[in-house]
């Protein structure tokens, strides 16, 4: 079943294998991880107070949003929407990349990361 998902949240299922489902499943094992479920099932349900709208439009710092087109977790189509949220908000869409563009295409992520940093005044950061 895990399986399953995470070829439905990478772009490339090839990306998908043993060891990932592995790094996915292990936190179910963590002390506290039912808890911790609990506790967010229970604060999605509880009303607007985690709503992006509202968290987005209290943010005063620039903000980065890296959406990979791809992404089946959440679709891609809100990307636009949150950026309705807040003027603070940088959207970089990554074609071909889905739901875990950082694990999945870590250059290509990396890379949006730096070339958003670097588009600040003055800034200039380099790997």
């Amino acid at each position: 079943m895990l399986k399953g998902w995470a070829k439905g949240a990478y772009g490339q299922p090839s990306a998908v294998n043993d060891d990932l489902v592995d790094v996915f499943s292990s936190p179910a094992y963590d002390r506290g991880a039912g808890r911790a479920l609990m506790a967010m099932i229970n604060a999605k349900s509880g009303g607007d107070d985690y709503s992006a709208r509202r968290v987005l439009s209290q943010i005063q710092v620039p903000m980065l949003l890296l959406w990979g087109k791809q992404d089946k977790a959440v679709p891609f189509s809100l990307a636009r929407k949150f950026l309705a949220y807040s003027d603070r908000l940088t959207l970089i869409e990554l074609d071909d990349i889905g739901h875990c563009a950082h694990d999945e295409c870590p250059e290509v992520s990396n890379q949006a990361i730096l070339d958003w940093i670097n588009s600040w005044d003055g800034a200039t950061v380099a790997v």
